[in-house]
């Protein structure tokens, strides 16, 4: 999916949202000409991005200055690259500062329309709006479905995230799967094994966070719970819908779902 310049903004308005709901510091260059990204608990989250100079020497004692500040903080600075930055020879600038490409990630988009589930699970879904016993849920599932070992700072950032939706605008929506049984078990519709996140500001839905604990994957169970929060950002009367991903394997897998590669970003640090 090509994208316009107007959508590619909202997007990132959009994902600024959702790094500002679980934490991060996002805030905007006084010239407008970058945005910046800290937190101290995630190394990966310390970065500059949608870069905007005029010039090779603006962006250049631009990506200088802003790499300085993240270091001084105790940091690890990135530097995050996609078709939309400018100049257009950044990768060249940041070879000479002494920053090289580590990795990458994907934005892929859609229109909620086109988003079909492969495999119909059959499976409830629950938007967790209030109670202690449902967040739990959600995240213990969360830390299963990514490998999460030690679950204090996910239980802290989670439920301040959480706590965030009855406060602000726009709110983090989470959102619980459930496998469904003849009958109910304890206060659940049934075993929970799929999380989801959606964030709508900026006239678009991210998706984020969506994962299914090892044992029930290949089930459709994350299929279907994008597809009905491709639907609900369809009620919402979104034209577009985004997640991102660094993991070609579940690029394909959304692939499949009727996603869209939009913009690739590339990932750089110093050497």
């Amino acid at each position: 999916m090509e994208l316009s310049r107007d959508l590619y903004e909202r997007i990132i308005e959009n994902r600024c949202d959702w790094l500002r709901a679980w934490g991060c510091m996002v805030y905007r260059t006084p010239n407008g000409k970058a945005l910046v990204i800290t937190n101290e608990d995630y190394p990966d989250f310390n970065a500059v991005f949608a870069i905007k100079c005029e010039s090779r020497r603006e962006s250049r004692s631009l990506i200088e200055d802003l790499a300085k500040r993240i270091a001084f903080s105790g940091k690890r600075p990135s530097v995050w690259l996609d078709d939309f930055c400018r100049p257009t020879d950044l990768p060249e600038i940041l070879t000479k500062l002494g920053f090289r490409q580590v990795s990458t990630f994907s934005i892929l988009a859609a229109k909620p329309l086109e988003i079909k589930p492969k495999i119909r699970a059959n499976m409830t879904i629950w938007q967790v709006t209030d109670g202690w016993r449902e967040l739990r849920a959600w995240i213990n599932i969360y830390g299963l479905a990514f490998g999460q070992v030690d679950l204090s700072y996910d239980l802290i950032r989670w439920k301040q995230a959480f706590n965030k939706q009855l406060e602000e605008n726009p709110p983090l929506q989470f959102y619980l799967g459930f496998k469904p049984l003849e009958e109910q078990v304890e206060f659940f519709p049934g075993i929970p094994v799929t999380v989801g996140q959606m964030i709508v500001s900026h006239g678009t839905g991210g998706i984020y966070s969506i994962g299914t604990i090892p044992e029930q994957r290949g089930r459709g169970f994350a299929s279907e719970m994008i597809s009905n929060l491709a639907i609900m950002a369809r009620l919402a009367g979104l034209e577009f819908t985004y997640l991102t991903t660094q993991n070609s394997e579940n690029s394909r897998f959304f692939e499949r779902l009727g996603f869209t590669e939009a913009v690739r970003t590339e990932i750089w640090r110093p050497k």
